[in-house]
């Protein structure tokens, strides 16, 4: 045999070992590669629906996720609504000479008002004279805060108050 023969030869039997091999499954192999256009646009809707229900949910994922994580420190700011109310409330209670009281926060939503949310936070500990309770009281109402609870503990021979004072506030929906 010459070169040519074996050549042909070669080429001849990897063309019946491709056509074989074709034809008992690598044409199946293919085909269940190949995405037919209506199953594509099946798929691509199906996406978009489970896209939509995530964004339906992100708003209370967030908010969520939010008051997990609510232990930014940063300045004031680029701060959430809560936590710039947070800080005024500190800064103005330790100006008042009572040092850093006991801060918790909850934000509520309003009923069939999307653009805005309360925030309420609850002061405990503030201990101080009976005059320096009713300044920082004057000082929330000045700034326009709302007086939702105030509790007031004293004793009849003493002029110290310990106050456990809640304050709200109106502030814009800050959740996406």
């Amino acid at each position: 045999m010459n070169q040519r023969e074996k050549v042909l030869g070669i080429v001849t039997g990897v063309a019946i070992l491709g056509y074989a091999a074709w034809h008992f499954g690598g044409a199946a192999v293919f085909d269940g590669l190949a995405v037919d256009g209506q199953a594509l646009e099946a798929e691509q809707r199906r996406f978009e629906e489970d896209l939509d229900l995530i964004l339906l949910e992100a708003p209370k994922i967030e908010r969520e996720y939010l008051q997990i994580a609510g232990d930014v420190t940063a300045d004031d700011e680029g701060l959430r609504p809560d936590l710039m109310f947070t800080n005024e409330v500190s800064t103005i209670c330790k100006n008042f000479g009572f040092g850093a009281p006991q801060i918790a926060t909850e934000i509520k939503n309003i009923e069939d008002v999307e653009d805005y949310q309360m925030v309420y936070i609850v002061t405990r500990g503030l201990d101080g004279n009976e005059r320096g309770v009713v300044e920082l009281l004057k000082e929330f109402d000045k700034r326009g805060y709302i007086l939702d609870e105030v509790k007031l503990n004293a004793r009849r021979d003493s002029d110290r108050v310990l106050a456990e004072i809640t304050l709200g506030r109106l502030v814009s929906a800050f959740y996406f």
